[in-house]
């Protein structure tokens, strides 16, 4: 790799690794022949320049607990689509029936969601039990109406989105 980076000129280069089919791999200054795997390592300064700066870990954990937050916070709303929805269509039939494409909308315009709702092992359970605890305040009119104008079209909402 010395060598190849002895090539370089002053200016800004971009370095390439090329994989030939025989596994032969060289480090050169120009783009690769067409019969050999490319990539770019990186552009290089002039001679004596610092390179780019090595990646910041604390930036990185950031980003990491960030991308879990987000995972759980969509986990958490596909949870509680499900259990709306579960819980109103077991108690009101008529409901599944009016609400039924829309809720498949929703599970089909959010299937990286749904996946890893349905990846996560403690998220069925969760949404089982909220659909039980919902059986006894899911009866009578009231609760109907709660179902057929609130849940309903907040689920409609969810899968247009």
């Amino acid at each position: 790799m010395v060598a190849a980076c002895a090539c370089l000129s002053a200016g800004a280069q971009t370095l390439y690794k090329c994989v030939q089919k025989d596994g032969k791999v060289h480090y050169q200054d120009s783009k690769c022949t067409e019969d050999a795997k490319e990539s770019t390592l990186q552009k290089l300064g002039p001679p004596g320049e610092p390179g780019p700066p090595p990646p910041d870990p604390v930036a990185i954990g950031t980003a990491k607990a960030a991308a879990v937050k987000n995972r759980a916070a969509d986990i958490d709303a596909v949870m509680d689509i499900i259990a709306s929805y579960e819980g109103c269509a077991q108690a009101f039939p008529s409901f599944a029936s009016k609400f039924g494409s829309a809720y498949q909308a929703y599970r089909t315009r959010n299937a990286a969601a749904v996946a890893s709702y349905e990846q996560d092992p403690e998220a069925p359970a969760k949404v089982a039990k909220r659909v039980a605890e919902q059986k006894n305040e899911l009866v009578g009119d009231a609760a109907a109406l709660r179902c057929d104008k609130t849940i309903g079209p907040m689920i409609m909402r969810a899968g247009n989105r």
